[in-house]
């Protein structure tokens, strides 16, 4: 969902930094449920929130949940960053780091609601892979 800098509020901060919470709750367990299976096939589950910034309303602020996969005896790893909160300034809805005038500040949040099939998916397609036999193709 789309906010303007007018929307900006402690009520929007409350339910940003509630739903960065509800993201924790659901990583801690998705971890719980999938990564005795990547265990099972020597693989590695990783999943963390990342916030760059301090302010929610400051552009550049941004946080994330990273889903890391290891595959056994690779030297990749698997990566898919779900973006939570992000703020940004914008112009003309290019984004900018400067303050341009006419730029304006805008925020988009992600529910967890909306992105916990693309969770479950992404871990399941991997789960379902044999790396190993990948690698010899």
């Amino acid at each position: 969902m789309e906010y303007s800098q007018s929307d900006f509020s402690d009520e929007l901060n409350k339910m940003i930094k509630s739903t960065e919470q509800s993201f924790v709750q659901h990583c801690s367990f998705l971890m719980n449920e999938f990564e005795p299976m990547f265990k099972k096939k020597n693989q590695r589950l990783h999943l963390e929130l990342i916030k760059n910034g301090i302010n929610l309303f400051t552009p550049g602020y941004v946080s994330l949940v990273l889903v890391e996969i290891e595959p056994h005896l690779e030297k990749y790893k698997i990566k898919i960053r779900i973006p939570i909160w992000k703020c940004q300034r914008t112009i003309l809805g290019i984004p900018v780091t400067n303050n341009i005038p006419c730029s304006k500040i805008t925020g988009t949040l992600n529910t967890l609601e909306n992105v916990k099939n693309v969770f479950k998916e992404f871990i399941l397609d991997n789960l379902k892979k044999d790396y190993a036999m990948v690698a010899f193709i």
